[in-house]
């Protein structure tokens, strides 16, 4: 898509120029839905694709000021993002895995920048990728750098229940398809899952922020404590995997628990 939104600007403002952006974006084309075959390419391979898409990148940006009275400061920009996400996806397929969340941060702030300086946004990912997490770092580490305490980050955390998730063969080291899993184990006694089961509510949001030391109501939750992180992917064979150390308002600004969980509906496909 987003190099199709390129040859689709260029069609309106300057058509000379399609089949020569086509052609810079050939090599990247039998890639882009298909990650592993790419980290797997040959170096001068990378290389060229990745040489093409900055072509085309420093192409668009030398041209802003014919490009944006033939069209709008909107559909330039559009463009130009479009191929700043050519080159995000080029690089995290390559292998930058760290870079995933750092691009993420960088296009939630882009989009929030469009939006004009009033502009609020709700952005919804696993708990992981919103928390501020140095272990990556996360999406959310680099948007608090950015945002300070405008931004407010919500955790997810349940007891016990149902979720979906793409199933993990441990054994075979195979994916499954996406489909609900319960979980029915009780969680370790170190967990903070197991400690917010004693409060007995079933429903509850815990403010983090500005909690005090010293207390005997709130030393507890500054952990480190077990965590239950389970992302996009679960193996049902080892639930004791998805828990991590965890200090939670180092992490999130609120906690919203749940002691039972249902799937989400899925949308038809």
């Amino acid at each position: 898509m987003a190099m199709d939104n390129v040859i689709t600007y260029l069609r309106k403002v300057d058509p000379g120029r399609v089949a020569w952006a086509d052609s810079l974006f050939l090599a990247f084309r039998p890639y882009e839905r298909n990650q592993s075959n790419y980290a797997n390419a040959p170096f001068t391979t990378k290389q060229q694709c990745r040489e093409n898409l900055q072509k085309v990148q420093t192409f668009l940006t030398d041209r802003r000021a014919v490009y944006e009275p033939l069209s709008s400061q909107k559909e330039y920009a559009r463009a130009l993002q479009s191929i700043r996400v050519a080159l995000q996806a080029e690089d995290v397929f390559s292998g930058n895995f760290a870079g995933r969340d750092l691009y993420m941060a960088e296009n939630t702030a882009w989009l929030l920048e469009q939006a004009g300086p009033d502009a609020k946004i709700v952005l919804w990912a696993h708990n992981y990728h919103v928390s501020v997490n140095t272990n990556g770092p996360s999406m959310g580490w680099h948007l608090r750098n950015r945002y300070g305490d405008d931004m407010i980050i919500f955790g997810f955390d349940f007891y016990q229940g149902s979720f979906n998730a793409v199933t993990y063969f441990s054994q075979t080291r195979q994916y499954g398809r996406l489909e609900p899993h319960v979980v029915i184990s009780t969680p370790p006694q170190d967990s903070y899952e197991y400690n917010f089961r004693g409060a007995d509510i079933p429903r509850m949001f815990i403010n983090l922020r500005n909690l005090q030391r010293a207390s005997t109501a709130s030393d507890w939750l500054f952990g480190p404590r077990r965590f239950r992180s389970i992302g996009a992917v679960y193996d049902d064979a080892n639930p004791n995997n998805y828990f991590y150390s965890a200090r939670l308002p180092e992490e999130f600004d609120v906690m919203i628990y749940f002691q039972e969980t249902s799937p989400s509906v899925l949308l038809p496909f």
